[in-house]
C-alpha cells in the first residue's frame, strides 16, 4: 500500500512535498554517503521521524531522507531506536 493511501486510511494529515537531501550528501545517522541504487544499503529513502503507523503525519517537518540501511533498521520504530542501535553497533556493544 503506497504512504498516500495508508495515511487517509488511518485519517491522518497528508501533505504533498519532497523531502530535500541534505546538503552534503550523507545519511545524518550513519554518515554514509548515499548514491546507492535499491537494493543497495546506501539507497537514500525517505523515512518518517515518527513513523505513521504510530500516528506520525506525513508532512515535510516528520520526514528526511536517510540511507536504507538505517531506514531498514529503524523500521517503524522511534528516532531514537535507531540512534541507540546505531551507538551500540559503534561500541561493539550487542545489539539487541
Amino acid at each position: 500500500m503506497n504512504i498516500k493511501r495508508r495515511v487517509r486510511k488511518l485519517a491522518l494529515p497528508y501533505v504533498e512535498h519532497e523531502t530535500p537531501m541534505p546538503a552534503n550528501g550523507l545519511c545524518p545517522h550513519c554518515d554514509v554517503k548515499m548514491v546507492g541504487e535499491y537494493p543497495a544499503p546506501n539507497t537514500p529513502t525517505q523515512d518518517h521521524i515518527i513513523p505513521i503507523t504510530k500516528g506520525g503525519h506525513h508532512v515535510p517537518s516528520n520526514t528526511e531522507m536517510i540511507c536504507l540501511g538505517c531506514n531498514l533498521k529503524k523500521s517503524n520504530r522511534p528516532l531514537s531506536y535507531l540512534l541507540t542501535k546505531l551507538a551500540r553497533e559503534e561500541f561493539g556493544l550487542n545489539a539487541s
